[in-house]
């Protein structure tokens, strides 16, 4: 977990403990799987209830999309600027002068 999103040492801590306990304690519904979480700036801020209720839905999330067959979410549109189709990024030609 970032220093970026969590600014004290404690709060990263407690958050990561209640992931794996969270975690710990939903392992045998979830499938064979890699997770990986990615907090969120606040998340510092909520309670344990809160948080545990979040990763339990969470976990079920998971659990619903990585099922055999089940249809894949729609692609994520990303916030922010489009680069234009005409600034195309070009590698620098080498300065070596022909001899």
């Amino acid at each position: 977990m970032a220093k970026k999103r969590c600014k004290k040492a404690c709060q990263r801590n407690r958050i990561k403990r209640l992931a794996r306990e969270s975690f710990r304690l939903n392992r045998h519904k979830l499938d064979n799987i890699d997770i990986v979480l990615m907090v969120k700036t606040g998340v510092d801020d909520q309670s344990n209830e809160e948080l545990s209720k979040q990763l339990a839905k969470l976990w079920r999330k998971v659990n619903e999309r990585c099922k055999p067959g089940a249809p894949k979410p729609p692609p994520r549109k990303r916030p922010g600027k489009k680069r234009p189709a005409s600034k195309q990024h070009h590698p620098k030609q080498s300065k070596q002068n022909d001899k």
